[in-house]
Order: C-alpha cells, then structure tokens, then sequence
C-alpha cells in the first residue's frame, strides 16, 4: 500500500502519533513490560508514575493504552528505554519506528500501512486484533522472564559476595599471623636488650679485673727489676747473691701478664657482644659490624681510607706459603719485619724465664739480620721504665707502654709506616695476623718463621 500525500504532522494526526491508544499495541504492551522489570532490578528503575498503577492489572483497558502511549510521548527517556531493547521482528516495523523514532521515520511507508504493521505472537501473546486487551497469561510471562534475569543477576552476585568473603577471611588469617610474629620479634628485642645490659657491665667487670692485674703486674715488674738490680750489683762485685732468686718474680710476671691479656681479650668480646645485641636489637645489626672505640681492634672500619700497601715480593716459580716463599720473605732486605716477641717466645721457649725468653728472641732475629741484612724490630709486652730490657744494637726492640699491648704496638708500626714499604710479620696469634693482613701485610707464623730460617 503506497503511503498517501505528505500533510503537516498536525493534520495527519490531530493528537501526537498513537496517542489514542487504538494503535501500536505491542508497542505499549511492550512499554509496559519494560517498566515492571525495571522495578525488579537491583537497583530497581522506577517505572513513570502514570504507569505504576497499571502493573497490577490482570488486563489492560483502552484507557490503559491510552495512558501508556501519553508516558511514551511525554516521557523521551523512557521511549528511548523501550525502543533499546525493542526487536523490530517481534513488534512490527511500524510499532519499531514509532519507538526509536529515526530521521525520516514519519515518510516511511511502513508507517501507514494498516495499524501499525505485522505483529509477531512472540511478543506477550500479541492477537491479531489491535483492540485487544493483554491477557493476565501475557502479563505473568513478562514478569516471570524479569524475575528469571534478576535471579540470574542475584546468583552472580552471591558468588562475588562468597569470593570476597574467603578473600577477606584469608587477609584476617595473615593479619593475625603477623601480628603474633611481631609480638615474638617484640619479645626477642627486649630479651635481647637485656643480654646486652647484662654483656656492658660484664665488661665493665672485666675492665675493673684487667686495670687490677695490670696494677699487679706494674708491682712484679718493679720487684724483678729491684731483683735484677741487686743481682746484677753482686756480680760486679764479683760476689755472688744466692738469696737473690728472680725466677720467682719472672714467674709471677709471666703469669700476671697472661692474666692481663686474658682479661683483656675476654672484656674486648664482652664489649663487642654488648655492641652488637644493641645494634640487633634496635634493627641496625650487622654480621661484620665492629665497635667504634678502638682503631687497631676494628681495620675493617678503617680499611677503605688507608691507601693500598704495597705486599712483600714473593720468589720467581715460587707460591705464597711455601717454605721457599717464606725464605724468600726473610731474605729480602726490602722487607720489614716485625716480631711479636713474647708470642715466637712462649712457643719456642716456654720453659725458660721471662728474661732468657727475650734474650733468645733477640738473638734469634739478630742472626736473621746478619745473615739478610733485614729491618727487623722485635715488639715485647712490657714498660721499658720500669722492667730492665733486653736492647740490641742490630735490630730494634720496642716494649709498649702501660696500658698498651704488644698486638697494638704492631698495629700502629704498620699504619705508620710508608704505603711503599712491604711488611712481614712473624706472629701465631691469630688477633694479630688479623690486624695485619688487614693493613696489607705480610703474615708468617712463628712454626713458619723457623721452619724457613733452619734452612
């Protein structure tokens, strides 16, 4: 049917187009349907007001129609609800037209045909007559599909909501796992607070006991001097002096000095170990980290701003710790070597007295020295003020002060000694090859030291 002459819109429909509510029927019933599941949905859309009244009823009247095209007219938000979920095989093209509205939609011919083109009876159970009213079974359909998808849309949202349960119930179990982790750490930080509270006046006590045994070893020194005085007084004489005995006094200064460095290694750990519970405890701890105090017992501190030391030469087609090396080490006049007296002392002549110890230690490296022409200077525990000491006038024999220990004597040779002078030392003790590699020299123990010069 070819669509008539083109009017003005006011004469081809006195009221808005389908507003007598005789036309677009599965349109409107469609409107309808869209407005109660939109009130189903969560959130829910509220449906025009003028429509709500007309959810309830069982069948809809020309009234009924008549008021819903009026919403569709007056309502552009909600024909353009309806007309984005209309199918246009399902409502005709008329009743699709007169939804979405497109340009030009007024001069389609589909338009005019009839009452507003084929209907399909998918739609609500649409009829064949325009007038009829939907029925209740068209209504529960419609309402029944809405429930459906909001079901749908429930049960999707109840797997969210049990997702993000166990989600937050995973997050509580860490949450508590971490806070009873904190509450141990807490717990092992006081209690290591206390073992360093407990290692500082350890030290302290062992400072106390250390400043004792020095005080007495100062007393056995001075009474082997004043001994060594009168025997040495007697023999000038020519006479002889058997009530004077000093090894006695060598004895007991021997042992106090054995007693002191004892002491005093115990108290330097003691101090670290309160040094570094401190450190831990605060959340600062370092494996290597050393006490501040002292220079010569912390290189490691200092190392990086000594400039490199150039090392002892090593003998062509030789290897660093062979007896050839080691040979070599002695022989070679470059070299200076320092000797912690007591310690080649105490291994090689532990039987005899304090004195003949350091007369054969002196003799010992003075042969060295005519042998290689090295530098060597012998370093002995002691107070040259006070005990008489061993001299020589080919080497160089040093006593360290009061207060002072052969082991820091050495240190403080090497550091002050030139970059460019290699260094040996010749020690078992292992404080002090540590403290001298870590100035970059050379290090024989008193087992090597004989070992290559026997030869």
């Amino acid at each position: 049917m070819s669509p008539p002459s083109q009017p003005p819109d006011s004469e081809r429909f006195p009221e808005n187009p389908g507003t007598d509510g005789k036309r677009f029927k599965e349109a409107l019933r469609l409107a309808l349907s869209v407005a109660a599941q939109g009130e189903l949905e969560d959130p829910p859309v509220k449906a025009p007001n003028a429509l709500r009244p007309l959810l309830t009823h069982q069948k809809l009247t020309h009234a009924s129609y008549v008021t819903i095209a009026r919403v569709i007219e007056n309502d552009p938000g909600f024909r353009q609800r309806v007309g984005d979920g209309a199918d246009e095989a399902k409502i005709g093209r008329a009743d699709f037209l007169w939804l979405t509205r497109p340009k030009g939609w007024l001069d389609d011919p589909s338009f005019w045909e009839g009452t507003g083109g084929s209907k399909s009876p998918e739609v609500l159970g649409s009829t064949s007559g325009g007038d009829k009213p939907a029925s209740k079974r068209e209504i529960v359909k419609a309402v029944k599909e809405a429930v459906a998808d909001a079901k749908a849309k429930n049960r999707d949202l109840d797997k969210e909501i049990k997702a993000l349960r166990l989600e937050s119930k995973q997050l509580r179990t860490e949450l508590s796992a971490s806070e009873e982790l904190l509450r141990v750490k807490s717990a092992e930080a006081e209690q290591l607070e206390v073992l360093r509270s407990d290692a500082m006046r350890h030290a302290k006590d062992l400072e106390k006991e250390l400043a004792e045994a020095r005080h007495r070893l100062k007393s056995v020194k001075a009474a082997a001097l004043a001994a060594e005085e009168e025997l040495l007084e007697e023999r000038q004489r020519g006479g002889s002096s058997p009530n004077v005995d000093t090894s006695s006094y060598e004895s007991d200064m021997k042992l106090a000095l054995e007693q002191a460095k004892e002491i005093e290694a115990v108290s330097r750990l003691a101090r670290e170990l309160a040094e570094r519970l401190g450190a831990f405890a605060s959340g600062q701890g370092r494996s290597d980290q050393e006490p501040e105090s002292n220079p010569v017992l912390s290189p490691r501190s200092t190392r990086s701003k000594r400039p490199r030391r150039r090392l002892p030469r090593l003998a062509p087609g030789s290897f660093d710790g062979t007896v050839e090396a080691n040979r070599f080490w002695l022989s070679d006049a470059a070299n200076l070597v320092l000797v912690d007296g007591y310690n080649v002392a105490r291994r090689r002549w532990s039987a005899l007295s304090l004195t003949e110890e350091r007369e054969r230690v002196v003799k010992t490296f003075e042969d060295l020295s005519d042998r290689y022409r090295t530098t060597v200077t012998v370093v002995f525990d002691g107070d040259h003020s006070v005990v008489s000491p061993t001299l020589s006038r080919k080497i160089r024999v040093q006593y360290s002060d009061q207060g002072q220990t052969a082991d820091e004597v050495i240190g403080s040779l090497i550091e002050a000694s030139s970059p460019s002078q290699p260094i040996v030392v010749i020690s078992s003790d292992n404080e002090v090859i540590a403290h001298a590699r870590s100035y970059g020299a050379g290090v024989l123990s008193v087992e090597a030291f004989f070992e290559a010069a026997s030869r």
